[in-house]
């Protein structure tokens, strides 16, 4: 049986590579399948994330929801939902030959009611720095490739990238495709051409992109949660996240060792690279400290640090680093 991922991840650069992706929320390939689109393997913005339920994993990967993801100098904004299994609609049945052949009156269809024009009237569009300077091509022949864009409209400017959705089940074209320009000056030029464009002798539409859809939930902003967690009984150790991949231990004893003498500072680090996870965790001797630790106002590389109280761990000895 497969096992349902634990989180979503959109707003990935398109321009992301698996393994970059991977760096970034210091998993692995086993535990992040990037959804890709068939024709060009480009990223789609969205990634699927399985942690098997793994509680400590789940959030702190959750915590990087805001945060911003950069490649190649272009920078989004991604957001992490939890995954919610879809119900799947019922197969329609097939009429039987009896009723086929029946000569019994049968009720007048019902009409359906065509509700996709007013539902699409309320559908936002968010603008981004790829679409502002693409267009949106229309009625393009089934047999047309990438060179036959760069012909037809590399006239207008420098056409940086060209993608032709494909149906999933067929691989055949869908009869429209995406023109990314270098500049939006090119993209002007492009949608206010005076003649009829064609491709293979056939007609085609040219529109500017709108965009990415928003839907009303996407437009509300998240509300992290604040505050601490509810503080274990005789609680010794804090959970402390968000930290630079360069932080080691021995870092984090010294900034912390001016609430009281620490037994033990522990970074979690993945089993397979010895990389950090960018969480970790610091113990005490005194529990009366840990009040005034998890209210630690840290910032390292940019980084601000988030405090929280934690229960007591189990640590071996390779685990720990006196301090």
């Amino acid at each position: 049986m497969t096992t349902s991922p634990d989180l979503v991840v959109r707003g990935l650069p398109y321009e992301a590579q698996d393994k970059e992706i991977f760096d970034f929320f210091g998993l692995t390939e086993e535990q992040v399948r990037v959804s890709k689109w068939r024709d060009s393997n480009r990223c789609r913005g969205i990634a699927f994330i399985t942690l098997e339920g793994n509680a400590e994993e789940i959030e702190r990967v959750r915590a990087k929801d805001g945060e911003t993801f950069e490649v190649d100098g272009k920078a989004r904004q991604i957001s992490i939902t939890d995954y919610e299994e879809r119900e799947r609609r019922p197969r329609r049945q097939p009429r039987r030959n009896q009723d086929m052949n029946s000569t019994e009156e049968r009720p007048a269809p019902r009409r359906r009611q065509n509700n996709t024009r007013r539902e699409k009237s309320n559908v936002e569009f968010e603008e981004s720095t790829e679409s502002k300077r693409e267009i949106y091509v229309s009625n393009i022949p089934f047999e047309a490739r990438e060179e036959d864009f760069q012909e037809v409209f590399g006239v207008f400017g420098d056409v940086e990238e060209v993608t032709i959705p494909v149906i999933y089940t067929s691989g055949k074209p869908k009869g429209f495709a995406f023109v990314r320009f270098a500049t939006e000056e090119a993209r002007e030029k492009a949608v206010n051409h005076e003649n009829e464009l064609t491709m293979h002798e056939r007609p085609i539409g040219v529109r500017r992109n709108k965009g990415r859809s928003v839907r009303p939930q996407q437009r509300r902003p998240r509300v992290r949660k604040e505050g601490l967690s509810e503080k274990p009984e005789d609680c010794r150790t804090i959970f402390v996240g968000n930290l630079p991949w360069s932080t080691e231990e021995e870092d984090l004893g010294d900034l912390f060792k001016v609430f009281g003498k620490i037994v033990s500072c522990r970074i979690v680090k993945q089993s397979w690279s010895g990389r950090s996870r960018g969480f970790g965790y610091v113990e005490f001797e005194d529990a009366a400290v840990v009040d005034k630790a998890v209210h630690a106002d840290f910032e390292v590389e940019g980084r601000k640090f988030r405090c929280d109280y934690a229960a007591q761990l189990a640590q071996t000895k390779e685990e720990q680093t006196e301090v």
